[in-house]
């Protein structure tokens, strides 16, 4: 990567590419300069790597709490069954559009074969994914059935991360872990509160 960090004391100012700003009203005597070279941009070097991966995994479950909302709300009109049926009928055409019409597809259908057949389970399991949320969001609330899904998921994460499935890297189970999935639990517990 072709950039250069510059630091220097500069009083309450900070400087970016020569561009004085200033950061707070406060009395604090220290603040960086940070310059960086025209060829890079700001935002990119920030956003790389994990940051950026952070940012999308918000973005997602963003969408998925709204997601939730939506197809409760359509399975209350048309049906349970129904309404999975309308969600993935419209992903699936969306895809279609995305991979044959937009090309926008990278990888080689042709290499279908290669693939284990347990990872071709992901369709089913959305299926029931997508009932267990309509079923339960309506009966719980949209923060409480967020929340007890968000701890199924990071349990289920974390067995997976320990013991390396489908060809991920194996990262250890901490009893670490173990609190952050407890304080999780708990709160799902206190969102059933009212």
């Amino acid at each position: 990567m072709n950039f250069s960090t510059y630091f220097a004391i500069v009083g309450k100012n900070l400087t970016v590419n020569g561009v004085y700003k200033k950061l707070f009203a406060g009395d604090i005597s220290i603040w960086s300069i940070i310059s960086i070279d025209k060829r890079n941009d700001f935002m990119n070097l920030l956003l790389t790597g994990a940051i950026l991966a952070l940012l999308i995994a918000l973005a997602s479950g963003i969408a998925m709490a709204l997601q939730g909302s939506l197809n409760a709300s359509l399975a209350k009109i048309i049906g349970l069954l129904e309404s999975t049926f309308i969600v993935h009928a419209s992903a699936a055409i969306l895809l279609i559009v995305m991979i044959f019409v937009l090309r926008m597809g990278q990888g080689d259908f042709g290499s279908y074969n290669q693939a284990p057949w347990y990872l071709y389970l992901g369709g089913a399991i959305g299926i029931a994914i997508t009932v267990g949320v309509m079923f339960s969001i309506p009966k719980l609330g949209v923060a409480t059935a967020t929340t007890a899904i968000i701890v199924g998921q990071v349990t289920t994460a974390a067995l997976v991360d320990h013991f390396g499935l489908f060809g991920l890297q194996k990262i250890p189970f901490t009893w670490i872990k173990l609190v952050g999935i407890v304080l999780l639990a708990a709160g799902a517990k206190f969102m059933l509160i009212k």
